[in-house]
């Protein structure tokens, strides 16, 4: 069986080594609320994407080596589920994503490797390193990763092609016929807000598409693709690679953070998330 390792709540964290409560005062003695986070353990220190699992769960995986985690978002515990190959194998992972029985992960060449989704009464598997191309190597790197019936969607985040410069663009990979589309590309002077345009994360729900850019959470309407950007504060938010949004409307935020340690964030709410990251604060 993998080992269970526990990752400690931020609030208890700041309160132990920064003396700051769950709702810190500013320098003016003002009370700042914050949003429910928690610091990851060590080996997520790279963590590039979240998927939803199950209910209360999401799985997770770091930037460089090819291992699924699955994290508990109510008590905090992280299992190492899955790894690719073994020994386990290197590689860009930029994103993750869960169909109801698959696990995919893609490189920023846009490779993806799949597995069945493990049974954790099992314990940690390791499995085969077969992967597929979605042809993208040549046109962005890519970003992210969401299954959305029988589709994968990744974004661009560096366009290797003039035609997608400035531009939001999403690539659908069809997992039945292996062909690979443009799902849209809508032009940045188009999206209302924007500051930086660096994809780095999608989710979706049944009415919008949620991204990340630089330190921005990023709406495309599914029907319009009309599109309005978010500030996420960087006292919150360091690099922010994985999102998920869960069925209670619940928003997941996760870092990649090299040089510290990683936080997961946790939003109650896209209003909870638009008020504590508004400029008022």
């Amino acid at each position: 069986m993998a080992s269970l390792m526990i990752i400690q709540p931020l609030r208890s964290y700041l309160f132990a080594l920064l003396l700051l409560p769950a709702c810190a005062k500013s320098q003016l003695g003002e009370i700042e609320l914050r949003p429910e986070q928690w610091v990851l353990p060590k080996f997520l220190r790279e963590a590039s994407g979240l998927a939803v699992a199950d209910s209360g769960f999401v799985y997770a995986h770091n930037d460089e080596k090819g291992n699924i985690y699955r994290v508990n978002i109510h008590n905090g515990t992280v299992l190492k589920v899955a790894s690719i190959g073994k020994p386990t194998i290197r590689r860009d992972f930029e994103g993750i994503a869960a169909s109801p029985s698959t696990i995919f992960l893609t490189t920023s060449k846009g490779t993806v490797y799949r597995t069945t989704r493990p049974d954790t009464s099992n314990g940690h598997r390791v499995i085969n390193d077969a992967a597929v191309s979605t042809g993208l190597s040549d046109q962005c790197e890519i970003e992210g990763l969401h299954y959305d019936n029988g589709d994968l969607l990744l974004p661009c985040k560096t366009p290797l092609r003039k035609r997608f410069k400035n531009h939001l663009v999403v690539f659908r990979y069809n997992i039945e016929t292996g062909e690979t589309s443009e799902l849209f590309s809508i032009p940045r002077k188009n999206i209302d807000g924007i500051k930086k345009l660096r994809l780095t994360a999608i989710d979706a729900t049944v009415s919008h598409y949620y991204l990340v850019s630089g330190n921005q959470l990023v709406l495309v309407d599914r029907d319009s693709h009309a599109a309005k950007a978010y500030k996420l504060r960087k006292k919150f938010h360091k690099q922010v690679e994985g999102i998920s949004v869960l069925d209670n409307g619940s928003i997941l935020l996760v870092e990649d953070n090299r040089k510290g340690l990683s936080r997961l964030t946790k939003y109650r709410s896209l209003d909870e998330l638009k008020n504590l990251n508004s400029t008022n604060q």
